[in-house]
């Protein structure tokens, strides 16, 4: 701790020590032998007024203190570790739950089969030493190419990942530890490479967390064990806290401008008339937003290009201290106060959004790089207290008063209470050579925006294979009618086998039953859902065969099943058909309960929403609280064609056939 006055530490915080009344007492003496008139005697006035003098003087250092305090970022450092904590989570979660069914041994599209193909081709022998194994990592980022592609060792790492990121989501130190990050990264990294074979993990999403993930890293203030940590360090760089802010413009930019250019129904205004009712799961809230006013919707659509297009730039402006590069107090000011407006647009921007529908995590993950806006200064003292009860009184904006052993007002300057510039440190290194790294990364994304490599611009498109930068965006078109893949199986009707029953398969939350309520489910991702949606885009038949062809083989598994035992298992423990965790549980249960069924179809429906929310919600509560045995219908539909005739299994080719029925 120093005394000065009037000058301070560029790099520390600076606080107001008490004076009392010492300061009156000490001016008065420093003015004595001065302050005299011609007879030898002590001016009143004059005595006033070198306390006046040192009133005013004191008055402007408290002013150049407050512009002198630099700014911290405890609050958004914790939240965005923590809720970057809960995206891996739920990522890792959902994986465990559903990717042995989607991509398991006994799954749609086993990802085994793909990790042989690329060992064979880069000649890997899964051995440590083995350089072409390196080859293929550096292509293809996966702990995979070391490790065998089977059901246990998937299970594990998932079970892994889901503790570290719910410890980190917690708050816990495993946040606080570089390590426990960047083995997150890898760990997501190597689901994301082993999905590459398949579509379930095609969605720009992918490529966010493990940007932000990776980035989150650097926030930690500990390389390895998260115990082990100075004050000092507990002070994010500037440098990567723009990184995040850097990539929020990114993503709201790129959606703006994809938006623009990729569908005439934005700059139209039409666009949001229909895509409530389009997009891949409504919620319930989704069957109010449809239902607005035409003028409402349009203004809206102003509204989202306001906000992805001019509001954005808001993010990356840079935020000065006066004193440190002479800038006029004004400008400093004015460029702080756009950094923390874009920040707050941003987030408020995202969390509408995520209540018109069920968008997964997209939302929620991009709320977090918008969270770097926000200094300690944005946020309520009682949320400070509440994640921060350990945090020292020297947050931004807050003054430390300390008793002065000295005449007069003292600016006390504590050197720890802020990121400070240390060249001589390792930290410092490192994060300077990520901003650098980053910064020449981004090039082709930058010119992929402005459209300088004479191409369309790309969404949801990577420029490299650890996917450190990458370009975003979302609903560049939008379809204007809703097409739902309705997917039915047949059993031989009981007490009649020449009569086939028909049955309809459920997915947990796409519509499908016209009485089943639409379902809250983001930021969980169903994926099986989210990919079956993409089949609603005509020509139908070309989605199918192009991109989603794992339906062949869900069809194959439902009607191609033999149980090992003689009489049908109540209790399948999910071992044998782990796919069923994809389905609805009715559906599931159907599946479990009366076996394989004879045959299957799907055909495709034009879906079209009942009616608005303020309608529907009367008559859902009724009939869940008020006794009422009328079901409440949220969807109408109509016949559009067929998609797959009625098939059959045949057991001795082990293909699906087209049945005469």
């Amino acid at each position: 701790m120093k005394s000065s006055h009037g000058s301070s530490n560029e790099d520390a915080c600076v606080a107001e020590g008490a004076g009392g009344n010492d300061g009156g007492e000490s001016s008065s003496k420093m003015m004595k032998g001065v302050s005299t008139d011609t007879t030898g005697t002590t001016s009143e006035e004059e005595e006033e007024l070198s306390s006046s003098s040192s009133s005013s003087s004191s008055s402007s250092r408290q002013q150049q203190q407050q512009q002198q305090q630099p700014l911290t970022y405890l609050m958004s450092q914790k939240l965005i570790l923590m809720g970057m904590g809960w995206m891996y989570f739920l990522a890792f979660y959902g994986a465990y739950r559903q990717n042995e069914g989607l991509m398991g041994s006994r799954g749609l599209v086993p990802s085994g089969d793909w990790f042989d193909k690329m060992k064979q081709q880069y000649q890997c022998s899964s051995e440590w030493s083995d350089l072409e194994c390196r080859k293929g990592f550096m292509n293809h980022p996966s702990l995979f190419w070391w490790i065998e592609v089977d059901d246990e060792t998937t299970r594990r790492l998932l079970l892994a990942g889901t503790t570290l990121s719910l410890l980190c989501g917690l708050g816990s130190h495993a946040c606080k530890s570089m390590a426990v990050w960047l083995t997150l990264w890898i760990f997501y990294f190597s689901v994301v490479t082993s999905a590459s074979g398949t579509s379930f993990y095609s969605y720009g999403w992918e490529s966010q967390v493990l940007e932000t993930g990776f980035l989150c890293a650097f926030l930690c203030p500990n390389y390895v064990w998260p115990y082990s940590t100075s004050r000092q360090q507990h002070y994010a760089s500037p440098l990567v806290l723009w990184l995040f802010r850097w990539l929020c413009f990114r993503i709201s930019i790129g959606a703006g401008i994809i938006k623009i250019r990729g569908d005439s129904c934005w700059t139209q205004k039409t666009c949001l008339l229909y895509h409530f009712e389009t997009q891949p799961i409504p919620c319930p809230l989704s069957f109010a937003f449809h239902f607005l006013p035409g003028w409402m919707l349009q203004r809206a659509v102003d509204l989202d290009l306001f906000v992805q297009v001019y509001t954005s730039w808001f993010v990356v402006l840079p935020t000065f201290r006066s004193n440190k590069w002479m800038l006029p107090r004004l400008l400093t000011r004015g460029l702080l106060f756009l950094v923390r407006v874009g920040g707050v647009i941003q987030t408020a921007f995202m969390f509408n959004i995520a209540l018109s529908g069920n968008l997964s995590m997209l939302n929620h993950l991009t709320i977090i790089p918008a969270l770097a806006c926000l200094d300690d200064t944005c946020y309520p003292a009682w949320i400070q207290k509440m994640l921060l009860p350990d945090a020292d009184n020297n947050i931004s904006g807050t003054k430390k008063q300390t008793p002065s052993s000295s005449a007069g007002h003292n600016i006390q300057i504590n050197n720890d209470c802020c990121y400070q510039w240390r060249w001589r440190s390792p930290r410092a290194w490192i994060d300077g050579l990520l901003w650098a790294g980053i910064v020449y990364l981004s090039i082709p994304v930058v010119e992929n925006l402005l459209q300088l490599d004479g191409g369309h611009q790309k969404m949801n498109a990577s420029f490299g294979s650890f996917r450190l930068v990458n370009t975003y965006g979302a609903f560049g078109s939008v379809g204007k009618k809703r097409y739902e893949p309705i997917v039915s199986i047949a059993y031989a009707k009981e007490g009649n086998n020449n009569v086939l029953e028909w049955i309809e398969i459920d997915f947990p939350c796409k519509p499908g039953s016209l009485d089943r309520r639409p379902c809250f489910c983001a930021p969980y991702h169903y994926r099986l859902d989210w990919n079956i949606w993409f089949i609603g885009f005509k020509p139908h038949s070309s989605y199918l065969n192009r991109r989603e062809s794992w339906l062949y083989n869900l069809l194959a598994k439902i009607l191609g099943y033999q149980p090992k035992n003689d009489t049908n298992s109540t209790t399948d423990n999910g071992r044998e058909r782990p796919w069923l965790e994809l389905l609805d549980t009715t559906s599931s249960e159907l599946l479990v309960q009366r076996g394989t069924p004879l045959y299957a179809r799907v055909d495709m429906y034009r879906y079209k929403m009942a009616a608005p929310l303020w309608k529907l919600l009367p008559e859902y509560l009724n009939s869940v609280f008020g006794g009422s045995k009328h079901g409440v219908q949220w969807w109408n539909r109509y016949y559009e064609e067929e998609l797959l005739p009625v098939i059959a299994f045949d057991h001795n080719t082990g293909r699906l056939v087209r049945a005469e029925v």
